[in-house]
């Protein structure tokens, strides 16, 4: 079975897209401040957020990369 090929220009701009929209998203919803007053300014607090923000960057990269090819 053949590797398929990944579009470089095509993943280079999922990239960018994606890291703009988890930059606008993350500075409009107000999830930070939901976090915070939820669990406080602890680890958790920040192992919660952080885990969002990634898990949100990799699934816009993998929508953008897939609307881009």
């Amino acid at each position: 079975m053949k590797k398929p090929r990944i579009n470089k220009t095509a993943f280079k701009k999922s990239l960018w897209s994606s890291l703009s929209r988890v930059i606008g998203i993350s500075l409009s919803a107000g999830a930070g401040s939901m976090i915070h007053r939820m669990v406080g300014d602890g680890l958790e607090g920040w192992s919660i957020a952080i885990s969002m923000a990634m898990v949100s960057f990799f699934l816009m990269w993998f929508a953008e990369y897939e609307r881009e090819t």
